[in-house]
């Protein structure tokens, strides 16, 4: 246990009867002593002060807010043609499939099964304008009746944005195909 020294009030300088001339004192002492009780009801605001605390989370979420519109405004203006390029890019193109499989043959190798490359020519109905004109271009090409490949090119309930046009297409059929695709076709 520790002691410690405790300061006590003498009542007695305070009294008008310790002052030779039965008065309280000089000015200067009574406004020193209001000065420091002043001083000493005056609480200093805490450091977390609660207003402080809020004004300093709304400061933050306006802050945070200002960044978000800034980027939202960034995407929408100043990024937005080579954020649709990489998005178009994204969605088409061509890539190269994994090898074919290996022929099955019995224990004289005889070919049994054999993987072949087969193409197909596949048409979105809803990007084709003249169904009928469009068949009746194709037709020759792929040798069969302009009335078969109109299904193909019509929307159908079913898939709207697939019609299977020529499945099973050789080399010459495709290359004679190529001529009339469109620059934009030849990059997909």
């Amino acid at each position: 246990m520790a002691l410690r020294p405790t300061a006590t009030r003498s009542t007695a300088s305070r009294s008008t009867a310790s002052h030779p001339t039965g008065q309280r004192g000089s000015g200067s002492h009574v406004r020193a002593n209001a000065a420091a009780r002043a001083s000493r009801k005056r609480k200093r605001a805490p450091l977390f002060d609660p207003r402080r605390r809020l004004r300093l989370v709304l400061g933050g979420f306006l802050l945070i807010g200002f960044l978000f519109v800034g980027v939202l405004v960034d995407l929408q203006t100043g990024r937005a043609e080579r954020l649709r390029d990489l998005g178009e890019s994204q969605r088409s193109g061509t890539r190269s499939l994994a090898g074919y499989r290996g022929s099955i043959v019995d224990r004289d190798g005889f070919v049994l099964a054999a993987s072949t490359p087969s193409l197909e020519l596949v048409a979105d109905p809803q990007m084709v304008r003249d169904p009928l004109a469009t068949a009746a271009v194709l037709a020759p090409v792929l040798g069969v009746a302009p009335e078969t490949l109109v299904d193909a090119l019509v929307p159908q309930e079913t898939s709207p944005r697939y019609g299977l046009v020529a499945e099973s297409l050789d080399d010459a059929t495709v290359a004679r195909l190529a001529a009339f695709a469109t620059p934009a076709d030849r990059q997909a």
